[in-house]
């Protein structure tokens, strides 16, 4: 422990005492005790310092020895931690290491069973092999030996083949007339020996083109093929190309027939041409009063209009279908779903008898 002890320049008591006591001192009695009671006063006060340096001085040390124990104690808990954590990585390595040598132990154990096992089962398996091959090396020796022997017959047997396989072709095969008769006559020959033949593979290769779906999909094209002709051939004979082509044929051969006729003699009377104008006039005059008539008359100008409104087919209900494409309007709603409900060659338009593509309902 350190002691301090402080200096100080005040008189002591007995000093003062005597200071009183002193002839040369000529001061009072209450002087005197108040002196000597400062001195006591600062004494305890000196007292008391020395008292809260101790204090502080053992406050001191016991915080700084307290101190010290904590570090030394945590230094202590680390060090037990530090050597705690060491002692489980070095059993866990431990651990991890007999895990290894475990699975390292198993495995190797487990090729050695695989090889002694493989030596089992492969041991004989190559001993029959190398028998096998010393076999076939010997069946191989004999048989090149055999055939060494039976090439001379064997050749001459090649040769006879094949001169009369030569001599078959140069008399069926090369001469085409020859193939086609050998043909027949195998032909001929099959089926007068098997009557039924004939009729079995009739019905065979009719009922396989039965089961393939490419046959009825042929056959099914076939009939669309012979369908679209037959409509091409029924527009192109009511087309206005055809007609023209059929007036134009009847008018040339008028032409020749009149042609014809001018060589011979004349047998008709003069009166004939004059008697046909003046009947032609009369006609013509007959119809231009008639149409006069109908332009006159309202009320029948009025039925007209109104039956020109009717459907061509019904002659009841109001045309509202456009044909298209030759754009005749000249059929009611139901006459026309009737008329498409028919085979496609048979949809016509009543009017031009074109073949109808497509309708376009029309409100009037």
């Amino acid at each position: 422990s350190l002691h301090w002890e402080p200096r100080s320049t005040l008189l002591q008591p007995d000093q003062c005492s005597n200071l009183n006591r002193s002839p040369g001192c000529s001061r009072p009695p209450g002087l005197a005790g108040l002196l000597r009671g400062c001195c006591c006063g600062l004494e305890g006060l000196k007292v008391a310092g020395h008292l809260l340096s101790h204090l502080a001085l053992r406050g001191r040390e016991l915080l700084h020895r307290g101190l010290c124990g904590l570090l030394g104690c945590g230094q202590a808990l680390a060090r037990q931690l530090c050597e705690g954590l060491a002692i489980a990585t070095s059993l866990l390595a431990y651990l991890v290491n007999s895990l290894v040598n475990v699975c390292l132990i198993g495995t190797q154990n487990l090729f050695t069973l695989l090889v002694a096992l493989w030596d089992s089962v492969a041991g004989p398996f190559l001993r029959v092999t190398d028998l096998l091959a010393a076999f076939l090396a010997h069946v191989s020796s004999g048989a090149i030996a055999v055939s060494i022997l039976l090439w001379s017959p064997c050749q001459l047997v090649f040769q006879l083949l094949t001169s009369v396989l030569e001599l078959f072709i140069n008399v069926f095969f090369v001469n085409i007339y020859g193939l086609g008769l050998l043909l027949l006559i195998i032909v001929v020959s099959i089926f007068v020996s098997n009557p039924g033949l004939l009729w079995t593979l009739t019905g065979h290769v009719l009922g396989y083109f039965n089961t393939l779906p490419s046959y009825h999909r042929l056959q099914r094209d076939v009939w669309r093929l012979y369908q679209v002709a037959v409509l091409t051939l029924g527009m192109a004979m009511t087309s206005q190309a055809w007609r023209r082509l059929v007036d134009w044929s009847l008018q040339r051969g008028a032409a020749v027939a009149v042609a014809g006729q001018r060589h011979q003699p004349p047998r008709e009377e003069p009166s004939t041409s004059w008697g046909n104008a003046l009947r032609r006039q009369q006609l013509n005059a007959a119809a231009g009063d008639g149409e006069g008539a109908l332009d006159n008359d309202p009320w029948m100008l009025l039925k007209e209009q109104e039956e020109r409104k009717k459907c061509v087919i019904c002659q009841d209900q109001t045309k509202t279908v456009l044909l298209l494409p030759c754009r005749h309007l000249c059929l009611c709603q139901e006459c026309t779903e009737v008329l498409l409900q028919q085979a496609i060659y048979q949809r016509n338009c009543p009017l031009c008898r074109q073949m109808i593509l497509q309708t376009l309902n029309v409100y009037l």
